[in-house]
């Protein structure tokens, strides 16, 4: 039988949960409202910069606790890199096909959202989806408070 997620591990998804929809939501309203005043693919890009930063900001200091080192933040732009060509290649043809824009902007998120957790985690544990992301320490999960970006 599966296994029970740990009460650490459930605050973590509630934590990727919570970030994730503030930053979908902001990038959809932005790329929505983008669509109007320039082509969707850059509508799209635009976007995709913004909720980049905030999302490497707030997943290593917030979801996962882990310190924000240049490894793990380059990992984790390259996983969203990754996921933002297939949210990208989704878009173009959609857009090729006609769809409204609703479905261009719902289309892209539906496509990559359920990606980023797993990539998120993955790319700040250098390791499975399983491993705590702070792979120098004790579990990150345990929602130790934060000082200077850092678990004390």
């Amino acid at each position: 039988m599966g296994e029970r997620i740990s009460s650490d591990r459930r605050r973590e998804m509630l934590r990727f949960l919570i970030v994730g929809a503030s930053n979908t939501g902001g990038t959809l309203v932005l790329f929505a409202l983008l669509t109007f005043v320039m082509p969707a693919g850059w509508a799209y890009t635009c976007a995709f910069a913004v909720g980049l930063l905030y999302t490497t900001l707030m997943s290593t200091r917030v979801v996962f606790r882990v310190e924000a080192t240049a490894k793990r933040q380059a990992h984790f732009i390259a996983w969203y890199v990754l996921v933002y060509l297939v949210g990208l290649g989704i878009v173009s043809l959609l857009e090729r096909a006609g769809a409204p824009r609703l479905v261009l902007v719902v289309g892209a998120a539906a496509a990559t959202v359920p990606f980023n957790y797993f990539g998120g985690r993955v790319a700040l544990s250098g390791g499975s989806p399983s491993a705590t992301p702070d792979d120098s320490g004790p579990s990150v999960a345990a929602d130790p408070p934060l000082q200077g970006g850092r678990r004390e």
